[in-house]
């Protein structure tokens, strides 16, 4: 236990003086990324924010404020030759491929045992070349700033910013660098949001009409809230869902458009729903269920044996052998004939089958 101890004293004594955080590995003009904090924010969630980062700092240890995953990487990157492993690769296939040829004739078992050693060999070396070493993958590579990804950032979060109804939002990077490391905050303004004053129904289908009007208040896009973009797509989900539960089997959700109209002024808006006609411009078409067939052995080899047929509660249904109860099944089956297509009772059908 002390041998163990005393190696790990001196192991972080190692990382210690090779640079705590990674920086004696950087270059001239290079730095490392010490901290990314998002400022500014009031309505908007600093969590979600903090996913468009571009760029992640390195892991630390708490308190002893070492990067080992750092010198664990550059130790591996030590001993990383690309030209050699390709090389490696290269003569690990021919070696094979002779030996392979040798026996493939006379003993295909073992040509076989060797293809799939090959195989292997070739992998290991494939996932070197493509992830590094062993110390490589043990660590990871230095946060190095890149301005032209801390842009992108900046321009990830005010799209997301828009996204939220706060289309007058401005982000800006701010930097500060403390002799190898920097310190980045990107402060943000949200501004005013757009707040939905009006939704507008433009389905031209009096049936789709009666739908939409019934369930209004499922809606997620409401009037006095702000503008969620997130909300739209949910609802247009929910759209196609109602739809295809009443009837409407060849519906979905591409039909469905949204229409942003931000010139009400005084940073209030209107959204206008439209549901795009099929080809030819007409009505989408309602489904009614002209017959419900049910096979109880459909996967029975017995194929030159004739199948019987029976009606029952509507449904008909077909088998070799009878070994299941016809009133136990019409339990389990939520689709009947002269009825309008539900996906929901067809998806409930099959889960209870």
């Amino acid at each position: 236990m002390k041998r163990i101890s005393y190696l790990l004293f001196v192991f972080i004594i190692h990382i210690y003086l090779s640079g705590c955080l990674g920086t004696r590995y950087l270059q001239k003009d290079e730095y490392l990324i010490y901290n990314q904090k998002i400022k500014g924010n009031e309505e908007t969630s600093k969590e979600k924010l903090t996913e468009f980062y571009k760029q992640k700092k390195n892991k630390r240890i708490p308190l002893l404020n070492l990067s080992p995953w750092v010198y664990f990487y550059q130790w591996g990157m030590k001993s990383f030759d690309i030209d050699k492993l390709n090389k490696k690769k290269e003569l690990t296939s021919t070696k094979y491929d002779e030996k392979i040829a040798l026996y493939n004739t006379e003993r295909p078992k073992k040509a076989g045992k060797l293809t799939e050693k090959k195989t292997k060999k070739l992998d290991k070396i494939d996932r070197t070349i493509n992830e590094g070493n062993f110390f490589m993958r043990l660590g990871e590579p230095l946060a190095i700033y890149d301005d032209i990804l801390a842009e992108a950032t900046v321009e990830q979060i005010n799209t997301y910013l828009n996204t939220q109804g706060f289309f007058d939002a401005e982000t800006k990077l701010a930097m500060r660098v403390e002799k190898k490391l920097v310190f980045i905050s990107y402060l943000i303004h949200e501004g005013k949001p757009h707040i939905i004053d009006s939704i507008i129904y433009n389905t031209g289908d009096k049936n789709i009409d009666s739908m939409i009007y019934a369930t209004a208040e499922e809606s997620l896009i409401k009037t006095g809230e702000r503008y969620n973009q997130e909300n739209l797509t949910d609802d247009r989900a929910r759209f196609e869902e109602i739809l295809q539960n009443n009837g409407y089997y060849g519906f979905s959700r591409q039909y469905i458009n949204y229409v942003v109209d931000t010139t009400v002024g005084d940073h209030k808006m209107a959204i206008e729903l439209k549901i795009l006609k099929p080809a030819a411009n007409t009505n989408h078409k309602i489904y009614t269920i002209d017959s419900v067939v049910f096979t109880t052995d459909v996967s029975s080899t017995s194929r030159n044996l004739k199948r019987f047929h029976e009606v029952y509660n509507g449904i008909t249904y077909k088998y070799i052998e009878y070994n299941y109860s016809k009133k136990i099944l019409d339990r389990r089956v939520f689709l009947y004939p002269e009825q309008r297509f539900s996906r929901r009772d067809m998806l409930l059908s099959l889960i209870h089958i």
